[in-house]
């Protein structure tokens, strides 16, 4: 765990950690995205200029370059020539890198406030970023990325604020699919793949991997699967699906995003500081978001080592000898089913977790591995869970929990820690559907998660309306006092 951690730059001024999610979301989906026709390339700041980059394009800086008609052939030579904005437009077909030695890097470049750089897919069109081809050092630690070099990831955003980037796959990565780090804000991540990276060797692994000091970003109806660690001796112990690992900073939301088959965590929350540090982490919304058959390998078997945890959402964790705080996260209406281990695991086990506001969520058949829990909360007495939902197979401990105010949650199995009586029984027949093949398949036409009746409560069910309205986050629906458990709102 601990490798994938070390190679946190520079943070720049360090600002008060807070929880502003909701503005930052409210914010940028005002943004307007709306693109001019195309135009040649020019230095003019903000002028709404569209930019296009294919496969067998042409960089270089004539005046004709970049239209349509003559696209550039790399997205970091046409992110050069953009301001604020400017669009950036992927034609379809693969990117690939022919043996070179670091993927693509868009560092030490802005948007503007309401204006930022976007870079997506051209309408109804794939760009797939792949690193198969990459011929990355080998040596430890020589691939990771630097304010120069993308090292051995595919696409790597660096000290780069006011961006959107959308539509986009990218796969292959040999140490990892995208990695964000610097200083860095207001950057908008939607609707893009990351799936199958970390090749190389075990170091990382992850798909989208969020470091560095970065205020007000949102990931946003991302997929992200088969990430892995490869090369001899493999673990896979530092594969996530989507990993953030902020130092001081706030305002991340991550929502509507799917992780499944990454051979360590799905969600990965941990602490960036080393031993004797004390960079405090960063509180996240994170709301309505799917993890499931995580520490899994991608072709469907569980990785056996024990390094690939597999947890769904791991929310916190840091080195021991780290002094700074993390956790303080908000997660609402998410599900984690067919995790290795633990469905939610607060992961405090060395010290500083801040309190989690725990809401809303639905654990389902985890611990496939042998061992683990549906939620295992246990280290900070403010921790808040409630409204939630474990459904464990039978005879296994569906709550570990300690230390926090719980109340309003339902299960079927043994806690490992008594609840308190407001809890109630769940059974299969509560819910519309247990079957969890809509779900996996194909997002609606605008990019949100699919809807099926997988772990939405049926008519009838005892669970409607019984949940407690008390102490609510701000992000979730209100409808007066009713409130029923689980994710979804009651048919």
């Amino acid at each position: 765990m601990e490798s994938r951690r070390s190679f946190l730059l520079n943070a720049g001024s360090l600002a008060a950690a807070g929880l502003h999610g909701l503005e930052a979301f409210g914010q940028a989906s005002a943004v307007s995205h709306e693109a001019a026709s195309a135009s040649p390339p020019s230095r003019a700041n903000g002028t709404g200029r569209t930019f296009y980059v294919a496969p067998m394009g042409e960089d270089g800086d004539y005046p004709e370059r970049g239209t349509v008609e003559r696209p550039f052939a790399t997205l970091p030579h046409a992110f050069a020539h953009a301001y604020g904005g400017d669009t950036i437009l992927l034609r379809g077909g693969e990117y690939g890198f022919d043996g070179a030695a670091e993927g693509w890097l868009l560092a030490g470049h802005d948007g503007a406030p309401g204006r930022p750089i976007v870079i997506e897919n051209y309408p109804g069109e794939s760009p797939v970023i792949d690193g198969a081809a990459m011929r990355p050092p080998t040596q430890r630690y020589q691939a990771w990325p630097s304010r120069t070099s993308a090292g051995g990831f595919a696409l790597v955003i660096m000290d780069a604020s006011h961006l959107t980037l959308r539509g986009l796959t990218v796969r292959h990565g040999p140490m990892g699919g995208c990695f964000v780090n610097g200083t860095h804000h207001d950057l908008l991540i939607e609707r893009c793949v990351f799936r199958d990276n970390g090749w190389l060797n075990d170091e990382y692994g992850t798909g989208l991997g969020i470091l560095g000091q970065g205020n007000h970003n949102i990931v946003r109806n991302c997929d992200s699967f088969g990430n892995h660690g490869g090369g001899p001796g493999a673990t896979g112990g530092n594969a996530d699906g989507i990993s953030v690992s902020l130092a001081d900073s706030t305002g991340t939301v991550i929502t509507g995003n799917r992780v499944w088959r990454n051979t360590d965590d799905g969600f990965d929350f941990f602490n960036p500081s080393r031993a004797k540090d004390s960079l405090n982490g960063s509180p996240c919304l994170i709301d309505q978001n799917w993890a499931f058959e995580n520490g899994y390998n991608s072709d469907g078997s569980i990785n056996r080592n024990e390094s690939g945890d597999g947890c769904g959402f791991k929310l916190g964790g840091r080195r021991p000898g780290a002094t700074g705080i993390y956790g303080g996260h908000t997660v609402t209406r998410c599900l984690a089913w067919s995790n290795k281990t633990n469905g939610f695991d607060d992961n405090g086990y060395n010290g500083g977790l801040q309190p989690l506001a725990v809401f809303n969520n639905v654990s389902f058949n985890n611990a496939r591995g042998g061992v683990g829990y549906a939620f295992i909360i246990q280290h900070n007495a403010s921790t808040v869970l409630q409204n939630n939902i474990a459904l464990t197979q039978s005879g296994r401990h569906d709550f570990d929990i300690s230390l926090l105010s719980q109340s309003h949650n339902a299960s079927n199995g043994a806690a490992l820690r008594s609840l308190s009586p407001t809890n109630f029984d769940v059974s299969l027949n509560d819910f519309q559907s247990i079957d969890d093949t809509i779900a996996r398949g194909p997002r609606q036409a605008d990019g949100s998660l699919p809807i099926s009746g997988f772990l939405r409560l049926a008519k009838g069910s005892r669970l409607i309306g019984a949940g407690s309205p008390l102490g609510l986050p701000p992000n979730m629906p209100s409808n007066g006092d009713v409130v029923s458990l689980g994710a979804f709102e009651a048919p």
